[in-house]
């Protein structure tokens, strides 16, 4: 497995993408709690932006891996 992940790089992008997952399901959860409990329109979209910002991260991480 080691040789394999030294030879194909992008396959460290599988631990970051299950992670980022991990995460967004947290965000979904935690927007679902603020919007049920009345949060403002800023608090949902911050939690938005957050979401952006990882998937953001995976793709460059993909991406730069890929040129590699």
């Amino acid at each position: 497995v080691a040789e394999f992940r030294r030879e194909h790089p992008e396959t460290q992008v599988m631990d970051m993408a299950s992670r980022i997952e991990d995460d967004i399901t947290q965000l979904d959860k935690r927007r679902g709690v603020l919007k049920k409990n009345g949060a403002s329109v800023e608090q949902i979209k911050r939690i938005e932006e957050i979401k952006q910002k990882k998937m953001e991260q995976l793709n460059d991480r993909y991406n730069m891996l890929r040129k590699q």
